[in-house]
């Protein structure tokens, strides 16, 4: 199959099924305790800032394609976290995916995405092509094994990457416990002790 017939393939399923990849991922990057170095950052891989506004952004934008009304902004954090790892992995298979497919795959939707959108969507259809490939299942494997060894740092706000999940979820810390709640007389009652 030629990668333009695999790219016109991939443009409309992708529509539909923008971003399904996504839920699946399996990244399961070491964090560290604290969130990205950069101010402004929804992650840091590799020294390259993935910025909140990218973010924010691209997923605006994504959540106008058809069947992807409840793309999350931890979905689409997932997939510019992988971009580069699942480009190249795609283009070595010989089933590459360029920013041009990309803006075609959103064309008729999105007027003049941003460029975070288009690496969005790009991301999708290569791992969408990697998927298909004969080894597809281990190719998809292997990109995660590579943005889990460049060691991501994920801003708090987004949350933490949970292997058993393969998701972006919620930090929840031990020590946040729920405001006690008011006592008969309307005054908040102190929590018991440690004992």
């Amino acid at each position: 199959m030629s990668r333009r017939s695999l790219a016109a393939g991939n443009r409309a399923r992708g529509r539909v099924a923008v971003l399904a990849l996504a839920a699946g991922l399996s990244l399961t990057p070491i964090l560290a305790a604290c969130g990205p170095r950069q101010a402004g950052a929804a992650a840091v891989i590799d020294d390259h800032r993935i910025t909140v506004e990218d973010v924010q952004t691209s997923t605006e934008q994504i959540r106008s394609l058809q069947g992807a009304e409840q793309v999350t902004q931890e979905q689409v954090l997932l997939l510019l976290l992988a971009e580069p790892y699942a480009v190249d992995a795609a283009s070595k298979a010989g089933v590459g995916v360029s920013d041009s497919d990309a803006r075609t795959a959103l064309q008729g939707s999105i007027d003049d995405p941003a460029q975070a959108t288009v690496d969005v969507m790009r991301s999708n259809l290569a791992l969408s092509a990697l998927s298909q490939t004969q080894n597809g299942q281990a190719a998809v494997a292997q990109v995660l094994q590579q943005v889990e060894a460049a060691s991501p740092k994920v801003n708090p706000r987004y949350g933490r990457f949970d292997p058993s999940q393969r998701a972006i979820v919620p930090i929840t810390e031990s020590w946040l416990s729920p405001s006690p709640s008011p006592g008969a007389s309307g005054q908040p009652q102190p929590s018991p002790s440690p004992g």
